[in-house]
């Protein structure tokens, strides 16, 4: 008898902590704290909720133009398309193809008096919009600059956290006024901060109460939407939705970090000299709620 209810309590258990780890937040509502003690703010990202923050560390002093001249040699991840996809390439080459995809562009842009039907040279580059530099955990850990971001996240660790992932985002761009977003993202990780380390920039967000209308595909324990929330996108084949989807802007500057919990969904607009060092954490039992998306 003693062990049926034993049973029964851990199966309650972990019902009750799986539930709680596959719901979201409802409340379109973005805190915002001066310096808050780390158990005020785990509190508010337990209650699902976004938390906006000053925090001071050590990744202050990270940025892509920096990195590029110190660790050229060592490959990066880049997107071209807002983050959708991305490719690997050492990262002395993604300034230069930029370069050299302008010279094209421009190039391609005179007046000729030769023939336009002619085919496209395959060596060429063609991406138009500026590379994003996105998941690059493995860069980190091979140039060292984890140890950075480990000794940056004390305050940020949740409690019975079992994995940590790293990133730096930005683009790399010569044009200031070009600005790049990345596709609207939604994760299972128990919690995801963003840190500007750059200039001010622009966090699009909603609750995960608005999914339904958010066309996902899933990506492991990511979420990618076919929706954009932005201004000048185009939503033709989604646009009745993407109306009904309410969404908030969080201005970042330098030095602000945001608190994004799972199932929230946000894009990030980048531009020239915009950099955010990206913490994620699981804990426990968001290991085992989110275990069949892992495991895919």
């Amino acid at each position: 008898m003693l062990g049926v209810i034993f049973i029964f309590i851990i199966v309650v258990f972990l019902y009750v902590h799986t539930m709680y780890h596959l719901s979201s937040g409802n409340d379109i509502t973005v805190y915002e704290l001066d310096d808050p003690s780390k158990d005020l703010l785990h509190e508010i990202i337990a209650h699902k909720q976004p938390v906006k923050f000053k925090y001071m560390c050590e990744c202050d002093d990270l940025n892509w133009n920096t990195l590029s001249e110190n660790y050229a040699p060592f490959d990066v991840e880049i997107s071209i398309d807002g983050s959708r996809t991305t490719s690997t390439i050492p990262l002395e080459r993604v300034a230069a193809d930029r370069v050299e995809t302008d010279v094209t562009n421009e190039t391609n842009d005179q007046p000729t008096d030769q023939p336009t039907d002619q085919p496209t040279d395959p060596t060429k580059p063609t991406q138009t919009a500026a590379p994003i530099f996105i998941n690059n955990h493995q860069f980190l850990t091979e140039t060292g600059l984890v140890d950075v971001f480990a000794r940056s996240d004390l305050k940020l660790k949740p409690p019975m956290t079992s994995r940590c992932k790293y990133d730096l985002v930005g683009i790399c761009s010569a044009n200031a006024d070009e600005t790049v977003c990345t596709e609207f993202t939604s994760s299972r990780e128990y919690v995801t901060y963003l840190l500007n380390v750059g200039e001010d920039t622009v966090v699009r967000m909603c609750g995960g109460k608005h999914t339904k209308w958010m066309h996902a595909e899933q990506r492991g324990c990511d979420s990618i939407s076919q929706v954009s929330l932005w201004d000048d996108a185009d939503n033709s084949i989604h646009s009745n939705d993407a109306k009904k989807v309410q969404s908030l802007d969080v201005q970042l500057t330098r030095g602000d970090c945001i608190a994004i919990p799972s199932h929230w969904w946000y894009s990030i607009k980048l531009k020239q000299n915009v950099a955010l060092a990206k913490f994620s954490y699981r804990t426990y039992m968001n290991e085992f709620a989110i275990l069949p998306y892992t495991m895919l």
